[in-house]
């Protein structure tokens, strides 16, 4: 569910630790931001100071105070939404996977599709793998709808 092991430590390189299902186990939840989880490293871009979701949790499953924790955790999926929404986080993983299924029946249809799908099924994993989203999952689309839209076709009518 979750690794929590810290890096720079030779002797966890490759090992798996008892930590890895403590936000499960000990009830751990999002106490310290008022929006979820999930969400929460959108805010990070906001001006002011917002830290970001995986130095909080961090500091929640090792119960650390200020700067004492300075590496962040990436959850996963199931965990970062568990924070928040607990077993709802079912219809949510299964939305992403009904998005999928659609953009893949789509594919057929035109190209533009084929990149969306491509890029999608990437970004799904990539989220899977982090468990919060965040703004660069957004920027491909944002990319591909100026690319579409600025060199769309139009259709010349004579009158």
């Amino acid at each position: 569910m979750i690794g929590v092991r810290k890096v720079d430590d030779p002797r966890n390189f490759g090992v798996a630790t008892t930590d890895d299902n403590r936000i499960i186990e000990e009830v751990i939840a999002n106490k310290y931001m008022e929006y979820p989880f999930f969400i929460a490293e959108l805010v990070t871009i906001l001006p002011g100071h917002q830290e970001a979701p995986g130095i909080v949790l961090s500091r929640q499953v090792y119960n650390a105070s200020g700067n004492d924790e300075k590496y962040g955790l990436t959850p996963g999926i199931v965990g970062g939404l568990y924070l928040d929404f607990k077993y709802m986080l079912f219809f949510v993983i299964l939305a992403l996977a009904l998005m999928l299924v659609w953009l893949y029946n789509k594919m057929h249809t035109s190209a533009t599709y084929q990149i969306i799908f491509c890029i999608s099924v990437v970004q799904f994993f990539h989220l899977y793998h982090r468990g919060f989203l965040k703004v660069e999952y957004f920027i491909p689309y944002l990319i591909i709808w100026i690319f579409t839209s600025a060199f769309k076709k139009k259709r010349i009518v004579n009158v």
